[in-house]
């Protein structure tokens, strides 16, 4: 399963959650630490990458590629082959659930990890 989105949501997000921080895989990836000053760049790699999975499982029956702005339970379930359940699907990790114990606990773990 191949999740999406729109690039300028995604770089967007992107920047929220890592700020400016210099973790070293983000230079790998996207040749750069800063997706401020690089954000067509970095859209470009994702972008290129969603084009490079999708061209590689398109013959693929199991291969599915969800837009999460349009995504629900009917699909995912499908290819599952299960019925849905009866709750709303879950967003996790929305921005506005940022400043939370929770989130400032994650924060604090990925430091630490990262260091």
């Amino acid at each position: 399963i191949l999740t999406t989105r729109d690039a300028d949501k995604w770089i967007k997000s992107v920047q929220k959650h890592f700020g400016t921080k210099k973790y070293m895989y983000l230079d790998l990836i996207y040749g750069s630490y800063d997706s401020f000053g690089m954000e067509n760049e970095y859209k470009q790699v994702y972008n290129k990458h969603n084009d490079e999975c999708l061209a590689f499982f398109k013959d693929n029956p199991r291969f599915m590629s969800i837009d999460l702005s349009e995504f629900g339970w009917g699909n995912l379930c499908s290819l599952l082959g299960v019925k849905s359940p009866s709750v709303a699907f879950p967003h996790v990790n929305k921005s506005t659930d940022r400043g939370s114990w929770l989130s400032d606990l994650k924060r604090v773990m990925k430091k630490l990890y990262y260091k």
